[in-house]
Parts: C-alpha cells; sequence; structure tokens
C-alpha cells in the first residue's frame, strides 16, 4: 500500500504470559460485576455498563452528582471523590509497603 510497517508483531514469552496473565482478569471481573446490574434487566445493565465505562478522573463522582437528589448533590460528590483519592493512595501506598516487606529471594 506505499507505507513501511511500523508495528513489530515479535514477542517474548514473558511479554506473551503478560498480555495473557492481564486477559484473564477479565472473566472474574465481569462476572464479579454483573450481578450488580442483572436485577435492573436489560435497560439497567445498559446504563450500569455506561456509568461505569466513563473514566476514573472525574466519572465517580459526576456520576454521583448526576443522580443524587438536590440535597445531597454536592457533598456525596465530594465524599466520593476524595474517598476515591484516599483509596488509590492506600492501594499505591499498600503496594510499596508490601513490595519493601516481602523477601523476594
Amino acid at each position: 500500500m506505499g507505507y513501511k510497517q511500523e508495528l513489530k508483531r515479535q514477542y517474548s514469552t514473558l511479554q506473551m504470559f503478560a498480555i495473557a496473565f492481564s486477559i484473564m482478569g477479565l472473566v472474574p471481573s465481569i462476572a464479579s460485576t454483573i450481578a450488580f446490574s442483572l436485577p435492573a434487566g436489560p435497560a439497567g445493565m445498559v446504563w450500569s455498563d455506561l456509568a461505569s465505562a466513563m473514566p476514573t478522573a472525574g466519572g465517580l463522582y459526576w456520576w454521583t452528582h448526576y443522580f443524587a437528589g438536590d440535597k445531597y448533590k454536592n457533598p456525596l460528590s465530594f465524599l466520593i471523590g476524595y474517598t476515591n483519592t484516599l483509596g488509590l493512595i492506600g492501594g499505591i501506598c499498600s503496594v510499596d509497603c508490601i513490595s519493601i516487606l516481602t523477601p523476594w529471594e
């Protein structure tokens, strides 16, 4: 077609294992979250999946603000946003702590 191929299609065994291992996590994650949207029926499943597809940067508190009652929109959005931030910080700290304390040798 007149252009040079730039995508490398040579992967090492470790790279193939990493791709396969990351894909294996999809089935349990879908199975664990479908129980929340299944009782809502087809329309509820569509809206639930669309809501969860929003990006993490702002998706949580945007949807909280959208669906919450008028009285609770701002406090709940604030609470959800900062709870998510604290959870992400806690996750990073726990991974760092485990990597320091776990003897790998």
